[in-house]
């Protein structure tokens, strides 16, 4: 665990303040769901992928599309099978999506298709709005036949009673939303970089500029991540938002040789003030959300 006594202050400051973000990634989802890797594997067992990185979903899927056997109407099937917990519930305490929901939030962003954020908000009796990115001009079109999506509504503002959940890879709700093949994922970082202006709402593109993230259940090693954070925080540069020397908490999960873990860890902290500037911590989803639990509690009792 890197995060010193100074970034936890800041995170819960900015918690009570609502200038906080999460970012909810895969790992928040196990056990609940299949992992990634596990469905990837999955598939490329059942329909013989060729290639050797079995592990990776996006290049899996993209070996599914390419056979014509419809991914996203199969990955919405795993998570449509699977049955959601109560996250309010004693077996549930401190667990991630339990001390996510009460941080009390207005916004949080998921690169998760289900609804588990959702779930957990509506068990502890909030009524949480649940949207999705406009990332490629077929659902731009699709966009245009309803009426205006909620989160592009400009008088719409998210509340803590009433959150936005703001699925920014798609929802299982809408499978032609969701970002799953290679291809996918660069169409994805194209059309933001170039259309961030209008596939991102303004309640969003205001909420980038201005709080400090929290990401939860992601692996340093993933490069659609990598993607993703470059993504946002290049968008943010262009909004007029904080510079590189901005504190931003981050909680990833890494694959950890035990043999090599010490050195291992050196050098991803190094590796992550490299290239990001931010505060890691290393101990998993699960570890993090009791830790933060705990400080939250006493940091509201003060």
């Amino acid at each position: 665990m890197t995060l010193s006594d100074t970034d936890w202050e800041d995170l819960l400051d900015a918690i009570d303040s609502k200038q906080c973000t999460p970012f909810i990634g895969p790992e928040v989802c196990a056990p609940h769901l299949p992992t990634d890797k596990d469905i990837a594997k999955k598939w490329a067992e059942k329909y013989n992928y060729p290639m050797d990185d079995s592990s990776q979903l996006s290049r899996v899927a993209q070996f599914l599309n390419i056979q014509k056997l419809r991914p996203k109407f199969r990955i919405q099937k795993e998570m449509e099978s699977q049955e959601i917990p109560n996250f309010a519930s004693a077996e549930y305490k401190d667990t991630p999506y339990d001390i996510l929901a009460r941080l009390n939030l207005p916004i949080y962003i998921t690169t998760n298709y289900d609804l588990f954020m959702e779930k957990s908000l509506k068990d502890i009796g909030k009524e949480p709005a649940s949207e999705y990115c406009v990332w490629n001009d077929e659902l731009k079109d699709y966009v245009k036949k309803l009426d205006c999506p909620l989160a592009f509504n400009k008088t719409y503002k998210p509340t803590v009673t009433n959150p936005l959940v703001y699925h920014l890879n798609g929802s299982i709700d809408l499978p032609d939303s969701i970002v799953l093949t290679e291809k996918d994922y660069f169409d994805f970082l194209i059309y933001l970089s170039k259309e961030s202006d209008q596939v991102l709402p303004s309640v969003i593109r205001t909420d980038l500029a201005k709080n400090t993230y929290l990401f939860i259940g992601y692996r340093l090693e993933d490069t659609n991540f990598l993607a993703m954070f470059i993504s946002i925080t290049n968008f943010v540069k262009r909004l007029g938002g904080e510079d590189e020397g901005r504190s931003i908490a981050v909680q990833f999960t890494s694959i950890i040789n035990q043999d090599k873990k010490e050195l291992i860890q050196e050098y991803l902290n190094k590796y992550t003030d490299d290239l990001f500037n931010i505060s890691t911590y290393s101990d998993g989803p699960y570890q993090f959300a009791k830790d933060l639990s705990q400080r939250w509690e006493k940091y509201k009792s003060v």
